[in-house]
């Protein structure tokens, strides 16, 4: 994927920009939108350590249809992984 510029109007109106914008004005009723292309990760995830895919599914940032789609795991196995509430606390390097 490749990122983005928009200049979105209050309306909805998206208006693309170049991907080096120079300096603009931004009214009030109007947003600039940056869209980012994500990272594919890093490694075979079935591989990933069943405590991280845990804090992985208990911090809430990714649903059912993505632990199935990216690491196989239906709602049953998604239920077994342990809960560790210190564990939600870290941020993976």
């Amino acid at each position: 994927a490749i990122g983005r510029f928009m200049q979105v109007e209050d309306g909805g109106h998206e208006t693309l920009l170049p991907t080096k914008p120079a300096p603009m004005a931004c009214g009030p009723h109007q947003k600039i939108v940056i869209q980012s292309p994500g990272a594919g990760g890093y490694g075979d995830p079935a591989g990933r350590d069943p405590a991280r895919l845990a804090v992985d599914w208990h911090s809430g940032k990714f649903s059912q249809a993505y632990m199935a789609d990216g690491y196989g795991l239906d709602r049953n196995a998604l239920d077994t992984l342990p809960r560790d509430e210190d564990a939600l606390d870290y941020v993976e390097d």
